[in-house]
C-alpha cells in the first residue's frame, strides 16, 4: 500500500494525553484524555454540519445520526451561558473521533503514513494510525504521551458534545484573546482502529467497524446523558430487534436511486420529532415504521428476573419457551440458527441479565425479516394508491434527491438563522449545478401541490389511519388461510393475501370515504364519527380510535372477500369462516363504545343506557349497510 510522503502533511500542534480504556467484556475501547487549548478546539474540531458535502452527499443511515443540531438552543442557551460574565463556565469533556478524511467527508480505512517523530527525547518511537501520531513517554507503559495528526488526511469529528462544540465555535473570538489563551477544553479522543487498541466482537458482514463503533458509542452516550429524539434513536439502536428490522424497510442511504423492497429515505420523515405525515413530501415516518414492526412482530420480548431458587426453574423454562415460539413464528429460522439464538437466550438467563442479542444474532434476524416480511410490507407504500401517487409525484419533481431532502429539512424543519443560511447555501449549490433551477417553481410549488392535491383532508395521511392500516394488515394476515388457499406453500399464499388486502384498501380509498369528512345516508351524516372521529368531528388519535379504524378497515376487507355478504341480522348467526371473522371484528368493545359515545352526544342528557345502546347499534348497522351497498350488495 502506498505510503503518504511527509512533505504532504499538515501536522497539528502536539497535545499531552493520558491513555485509558474500557475493556469489561468483548469490546475494548481505548481513549486519550487531553486538555485542549480553547482556540485549538474552536478551529480544528469539526461538526458534521460543517463538512462541505453535507448538503448533497448521499448519506447512509449509519451517518445520519450526526446530522441534526439544535441551533436555536445553541444561541438561546449555550452561547449566552458562555458570554455571561457573572457565572462560572464549565463543559464536560467532548468526545472527538480522529477519522480518515475522504474528500470533503470521512470514511474508509486509515492509510499508512510515514510521519516525522516529535522533537522530544523522552518519547518512544513514532506509532501512527493513518494520519494520527501517538508517542508514549518512555517507561510510562503507554499510559501517557503526546498525540497530533495530519489535518490533510485526518478529520477530528465530534461524536459527543456537538452542541457544546457548536457553542464554542459560535462564540468565536468574542471572549478576550488572553482569556481564551488560558482556557482549555477537556477532550476524549477516540481512534477507532485495532492499531490503536480497538477490539470488537464479530460484526455482521459488510459492517464498517469504524462507523459501527461510533454509532454504538454515540447512542450509549446520549441514552445515558440526555434523551435524544426517538426517531434518531430508532435509526441508531443496534440492539433492539424491532428497530434493526425497521432499518431494513428503508433505503440504507439518502439517494434518489431506489432500492428493491426499500422505501426511499426522501419519503420517510427521519428528521423531525413530530410523528405527522399530513404535511410535507413524506408517506410515513420512522416512528410509524417502528409501530408497523411491532404490529407484525408482536411486542418486544423481555424476560422477568428470577432468583437462583429452584422453585423458579419452571417459570424460567416457560419464559424461554415463549421466546423460542416467538422466534419460530416470526422469523422461521433454520435449526442451526435457532439453536444459536436460544443459546444466547440461555446465556442471558444464566447470567441474570436482560435479554440481549449479539451483532451476529441481530444481523441474522434482520435478514430473516427482510426475506419474510419486507417484500409484503413494502407493498403497503408502493401499491396503496395515495402513497403510490405521492411517491410518483415526488420522483417526477426530483424531491427524492439528497439536496432537495436537505433543503426541505433546512427550510421546513430546522429553525433559526443557521438553518436559513444552510438553506441558502444548498440553493446556491443546486443553481451552480443546474442554472435554470428555481426554488419557487421546482421546490415550493410542488410542495404546495402535495398539500392541496394529495394530502388535505385525506385519511391515508393521518397518523392514526396509517397505524390502523398496519394493525388491520397484521390482524388479518394472521388469519390468511381463511382468505386464500394454502396450496403451493406459504410464500405464494401470503403474497396472494397481501394482494387481496391491498386491492381491498384501494377499493375503499377510491370512494369518498378516503376523505376525513365523508358523509353517507340521508340526511347526510359524517361516516367516520364514532370510528376515527370523535363526536365533535375531531380526529381521534387515541389507541381506541386506532383500534376502531382498524376493525372497520378489516371489516371492509373481509366483506369484499365474501361472495355473498350477509345482512346485518344474518351476520349475528355466523359461526365459521370469514363471516365469523367479520362478526368478531364488529363485536369488539372499542367499536361498540365509539358509537355509544356518539349516541350520548346526540341524545338528551337523561337518555337511558338502553336507549344509548340501541342508538349505538343503529349507527353500527347503518354503516355496515353502507359498506354492503358500496360493495354492490
Amino acid at each position: 500500500m502506498k505510503i503518504t510522503k511527509t512533505a504532504q502533511v499538515e501536522l497539528t500542534p502536539e497535545l499531552l494525553y493520558l491513555r485509558g480504556q474500557f475493556h469489561l467484556w468483548q469490546y475494548r475501547i481505548p481513549y486519550y484524555l487531553c486538555a485542549v487549548p480553547w482556540d485549538f478546539a474552536r478551529t480544528r474540531f469539526t461538526l458534521i454540519d460543517e463538512l462541505p458535502s453535507s448538503a448533497r452527499e448521499e448519506w447512509s443511515l449509519s451517518e445520519l445520526f450526526q446530522r441534526e443540531i439544535d441551533w436555536k438552543r445553541i444561541q438561546t442557551e449555550l452561547v449566552k451561558y458562555l458570554k455571561s460574565e457573572t457565572q462560572p463556565q464549565f463543559f464536560n469533556a467532548l468526545t472527538i473521533a480522529l477519522l480518515p478524511r475522504e474528500g470533503d467527508t470521512f470514511g474508509g480505512e486509515y492509510k499508512p503514513q510515514k510521519l516525522p517523530a516529535m522533537d522530544d527525547p523522552n518519547l518512544e518511537p513514532v506509532a501512527s494510525v493513518g494520519g494520527v501520531q501517538l508517542q508514549a513517554f518512555k517507561d510510562s507503559g503507554n499510559s501517557a504521551g503526546k498525540l497530533r495528526w495530519d489535518a490533510k488526511t485526518t478529520v477530528a469529528v465530534a461524536v459527543d458534545g456537538q452542541h457544546r462544540l457548536a457553542a464554542i465555535k459560535e462564540l468565536g473570538n468574542l471572549a478576550d484573546a488572553a482569556k481564551r489563551d488560558v482556557s482549555s477544553v477537556p477532550v476524549l479522543f477516540l481512534v477507532p482502529d485495532p492499531a490503536a487498541g480497538l477490539s470488537l466482537p464479530p460484526q455482521p458482514k459488510g459492517t464498517d467497524p469504524i462507523k459501527a463503533t461510533l454509532r454504538r458509542i454515540f447512542i450509549d452516550l446520549n441514552k445515558h446523558a440526555k434523551d435524544i429524539p426517538q426517531a434518531r434513536e430508532i435509526l441508531l439502536d443496534d440492539q433492539d430487534v424491532h428497530r434493526v428490522c425497521v432499518r431494513r424497510l428503508v433505503a440504507d442511504r439518502l439517494t434518489e436511486k431506489e432500492q428493491e423492497n426499500r422505501i426511499p429515505l426522501g419519503l420517510v420523515d427521519w428528521m423531525s420529532e413530530d410523528n405527522k405525515i399530513d404535511t410535507g413530501p413524506f408517506v410515513t415516518t420512522v416512528l410509524l415504521l417502528e409501530a408497523l414492526a411491532i404490529e407484525v412482530l408482536g411486542k418486544r420480548i423481555a424476560h422477568g428476573e428470577f432468583d437462583d431458587d429452584e422453585e423458579w426453574a419452571d417459570g424460567i423454562e416457560q419464559e424461554i419457551e415463549k421466546i423460542q415460539s416467538w422466534l419460530t413464528d416470526k422469523f422461521d429460522p433454520s435449526k442451526k440458527m435457532l439453536d444459536a439464538l436460544m443459546a444466547q437466550v440461555r446465556r442471558c438467563f444464566d447470567q441474570q441479565v436482560r435479554l440481549a442479542w449479539t451483532p451476529e444474532n441481530l444481523d441474522q434476524l434482520a435478514d430473516r425479516f427482510e426475506a419474510l416480511w419486507s417484500p409484503h410490507l413494502f407493498r403497503i407504500f408502493s401499491e396503496i394508491q395515495p402513497y403510490r401517487e405521492l411517491w410518483d409525484f415526488c420522483r417526477s419533481k426530483g424531491l427524492l434527491k439528497p439536496e432537495l431532502v436537505n433543503l426541505y429539512s433546512a427550510r421546513e424543519i430546522e429553525t433559526g438563522e443557521r438553518a436559513k443560511k444552510r438553506a441558502m447555501e444548498i440553493q446556491e449549490e443546486i443553481v451552480r449545478k443546474v442554472p435554470d433551477w428555481s426554488a419557487t417553481e421546482d421546490f415550493s410549488k410542488p410542495l404546495d401541490e402535495i398539500e392541496v392535491k394529495y394530502k388535505k383532508g385525506r385519511w391515508p395521511f393521518f397518523v392514526v389511519f396509517q397505524k390502523a392500516l398496519f394493525r388491520s394488515y397484521a390482524e388479518l394476515r394472521r388469519q390468511y388461510p381463511e382468505f386464500v388457499s394454502d396450496r403451493g406453500g406459504n410464500g405464494p399464499a401470503l403474497e396472494r393475501f397481501t394482494t387481496l388486502w391491498i386491492k381491498g384498501v384501494n377499493r375503499l380509498l377510491a370512494t369518498d370515504l378516503c376523505l376525513q369528512d365523508a358523509t353517507f345516508s340521508r340526511p347526510a351524516q359524517a361516516f367516520w364519527k364514532g370510528i376515527g372521529l370523535k363526536p365533535d368531528g375531531k380526529v381521534d388519535y387515541s389507541n381506541a380510535g386506532c383500534e376502531r379504524l382498524s376493525k372497520w378497515l378489516s371489516a371492509w376487507i373481509v366483506m369484499g372477500a365474501l361472495e355473498d355478504i350477509p345482512t346485518f341480522n344474518e351476520l349475528q348467526k355466523a359461526d365459521d369462516g370469514l363471516s365469523l371473522i367479520l362478526l368478531n371484528l364488529l363485536k369488539k368493545t372499542p367499536v361498540r363504545r365509539g358509537f355509544e359515545d356518539l349516541a350520548r352526544s346526540q341524545l338528551p342528557a337523561n337518555a337511558s343506557q338502553a336507549k344509548i345502546e340501541a342508538t349505538a347499534r343503529e349507527y353500527l348497522e347503518r354503516r355496515y349497510d353502507a359498506f354492503r351497498g358500496m360493495l354492490g350488495q
